[in-house]
């Protein structure tokens, strides 16, 4: 996972999911003791006045009554009272009508070491009253009795045990609502969280989406573009806007230098080479013919056209960087210009047992640079009989499409290698095939090919190339007006 914006709301969405539920997780473990030690106060007030004052022989169904006065009528029907004698054989003196068959009572914890105690009394403050000490502490505990669970006290004097307790399952079951409202609660909090730390993180990441269009739209052709300030940006920012800006102002100056020195280092070459073309051209022709000289001067004559054509691709090239490639746009028609490249091809073509065929929607007009077009299309057809084989295909098709012409370009032979592919356009990229001295060129071609395309408002692509076919598309807005 490598995106910033959703590691934020995640982080966020966990750490805020873990805390609130451990929040919570604590909120109820205080919760559920606060409570119990509200019980364990509400059964130890009447248990401990009882105890202290009370023998086995006394009116029990008169102290529950009481009981019920201390704790609560509430608790009436969740409340139960057993009274055991401590002499003879410990029988149950009293038993509340609710109390559960079979539950378990627990004695205080030292009732055996403590059975010397028996009838040890004291006399109260007032007169007549017996008192009566407390044999040990009182005894809490939970105990579950089938599908309930009681919070009970066990007290003892010398005379008797008291057994008293409270239900807990309505407790229990309030702890359990509370507990599924929080927790519901929780998720509908937590989504929200999440939605708002994805609305923080979009309003942290805005420098950066800006910052990130405006290199998008920075090309060549746009190096004039800048990330403007803003108020609606933390002041964090500011500095590494000021850095980006700073660095595209250094390409622009740059670049616009490097276009200057081709288009004048271009223009400047035309001259002396156009001199040593026509003085090659004039010893030529004193040359005995077949002699090492005529074949010298053919060959440095060889050289300079193809410096000539550099040349002249640079210029357009730089031209084209700068926005300014100079078009003389005319209404033509495209089907008729490209029927002519056809039946050039199919003359050349039968030398090496290539194979043409062309389907031409006749009638399609374009509004474009005649020579430039035609020069892309005579570069596409020349590298399609090129990068051919003995016996293979070219085919090519025009078409009008949605509003555009469509010209597809299909030829067998050797698939262009993979590690090529991405820089064919490429200014001077030459492929493992020409480098290797197979195939001529000048790595020029394509890319001027494809700017041609593009300063008529259409585009140059490659489509696919495989072991069956190489393809390339060219597309052209009919009539459109043109990048200049």
């Amino acid at each position: 996972m490598r995106s910033f914006r959703l590691k934020t709301v995640l982080l966020t969405v966990i750490l805020s999911s873990a805390l609130l539920a451990s929040t919570g997780v604590i909120g109820w473990r205080l919760l559920h003791k606060e409570f119990q030690d509200t019980l364990d106060a509400k059964i130890l007030l009447p248990g401990q006045r009882i105890t202290e004052y009370h023998g086995w022989k006394s009116d029990w169904k008169h102290f529950e009554t009481t009981i019920d006065t201390l704790i609560g009528q509430d608790w009436k029907k969740d409340r139960i009272l057993k009274v055991r004698s401590n002499m003879y054989k410990r029988g149950t003196v009293y038993k509340s009508d609710n109390w559960p068959e079979n539950f378990p009572q627990e004695d205080i914890p030292r009732f055996e070491a403590l059975q010397d105690r028996v009838h040890m009394v004291e006399q109260g403050d007032n007169p007549g009253l017996i008192r009566y000490s407390l044999l040990d502490a009182p005894h809490l505990y939970t105990v579950s009795a089938g599908n309930s669970h009681w919070r009970m006290a066990t007290l003892a004097n010398p005379e008797l045990s008291l057994y008293i307790g409270i239900n807990l399952d309505s407790f229990h079951a309030n702890i359990r609502k509370l507990r599924t409202f929080y927790f519901g609660a929780l998720i509908i909090v937590v989504i929200a969280i999440g939605v708002g730390a994805y609305w923080i993180a979009n309003r942290a990441l805005k420098p950066v989406n800006a910052i990130a269009q405006t290199a998008k739209s920075t090309t060549s052709k746009e190096l004039s573009q800048r990330i403007s300030p803003s108020d609606q940006f933390d002041q964090e920012f500011d500095s590494l806007i000021a850095v980006i800006n700073e660095m595209m102002e250094r390409l622009e100056k740059s670049f616009r230098q490097t276009m200057r020195f081709s288009s004048d280092a271009s223009h400047e070459l035309k001259t002396p080479l156009a001199i040593i073309q026509s003085e090659i051209s004039t010893r030529l022709q004193k040359c005995e013919p077949e002699s090492i000289e005529q074949q010298t001067l053919t060959r440095l004559l060889e050289e300079v056209e193809r410096l000539k054509r550099i040349i002249r691709s640079l210029f357009l090239l730089s031209q084209a960087d700068a926005g300014k490639m100079p078009l003389t746009l005319e209404t033509y028609d495209f089907s008729e210009q490209l029927e002519a490249f056809t039946n050039d091809a199919k003359i050349l073509s039968e030398d090496i047992g290539l194979s043409i065929e062309a389907t031409i929607e006749p009638g399609l007009h374009v509004h474009a640079d005649h020579l430039m077009l035609g020069q892309v299309i005579q570069n596409l057809i020349s590298n399609a009989i090129k990068h051919n084989e003995v016996g293979g295909f070219v085919k090519w098709q025009l078409r009008s499409q949605n509003g555009q012409l469509s010209f597809t370009i299909e030829n067998s032979g050797t698939p262009i290698p993979v590690e090529d592919r991405p820089h064919i356009f490429d200014r001077f990229y030459r492929g493992r095939q020409k480098r290797s001295g197979n195939a001529p060129g000048l790595g020029l071609g394509l890319s001027l090919a494809r700017e041609i395309a593009l300063a008529h408002h259409g585009n140059l692509a490659l489509v696919h190339t495989n072991a069956t076919s190489t393809r390339f598309d060219l597309t052209l807005a009919q009539k459109s007006s043109p990048r200049v």
